[in-house]
């Protein structure tokens, strides 16, 4: 290749320019370190790319772990529980054969569930003396059967009879509200037919208040005035009116 160079008022000068060879070795290591560079850069990104995938499929192993533990978790409470009720449900059945195979109950639920003027209650204490009492529920000789006397007073035979039904009926009453503070029975699995009876002796309001005032003026356990109240409720869901169909 020529140059021609021409300075001013002088001969121009022809330059032959000589091209140097290609360095193909020199060449060849910019290459080798370009692909070097190249490769160096695609394994750090394969190797963030592959921890990345594991970060996100351990994550996802974590969350499904957590989750079937939660779920085991909730079926073991859920499985506690229905064993719990069952267990409170077998606790309330026993306890409300026991109360109803109590003779003397027996006799002051037949009076209370009386509907007639008279009822007639059996003593059957005494296998061969079987006494039979008769109340007028009309004029209120139950009621005042379980009046409080005074020290010293004297009752007859008839009224001690019915006290004493009834005193049993205060016993099994605390026991039962017991069991329900202790959270050991529900009060569904109790409500019959202790509802029920509860219901008919509010029913005659003289009776009802003279047997709040014999279990508070001969101390007997309040836990039976708790349980006389705790079906009131149940009394104005009955008695209230009905919407029209």
């Amino acid at each position: 290749m020529a140059d021609i160079t021409c300075l001013p008022d002088q001969q121009c000068t022809t330059v032959h320019l000589v091209k140097e060879p290609t360095d193909w070795i020199e060449l060849g290591h910019g290459v080798e370190s370009w692909l070097t560079a190249a490769g160096l850069l695609v394994a750090g990104w394969w190797a963030y790319r592959t921890d990345w995938m594991k970060t996100r499929a351990d994550a996802r192993a974590e969350r499904d772990l957590r989750e079937r533990e939660r779920k085991q978790r909730e079926e073991q409470v859920a499985e506690q529980q229905r064993n719990r009720e069952w267990e409170q449900t077998r606790i309330a059945r026993e306890i409300n054969e026991k109360f109803l195979d109590d003779d003397e109950v027996q006799q002051v639920l037949t009076l209370v569930d009386c509907d007639g003027d008279t009822c007639i209650l059996t003593d059957a204490s005494e296998k061969d003396a079987v006494k039979k009492y008769t109340f007028n529920c009309r004029n209120g000789e139950d009621a005042v059967a379980m009046r409080v006397v005074e020290k010293g007073s004297t009752i007859d035979e008839k009224q001690v009879f019915l006290r004493d039904c009834f005193d049993a009926w205060f016993y099994w009453m605390a026991v039962i509200e017991q069991y329900l503070q202790n959270g050991l029975i529900r009060q569904k699995d109790i409500a019959f037919p202790s509802d029920y009876y509860l219901r008919n002796l509010r029913t005659d309001k003289a009776l009802y208040e003279a047997c709040q005032h014999y279990i508070t003026a001969y101390g007997l356990s309040p836990n039976a005035l708790a349980f006389m109240k705790r079906f009131a409720a149940s009394d104005a869901v009955a008695s209230a009116p009905q919407p029209a169909a």
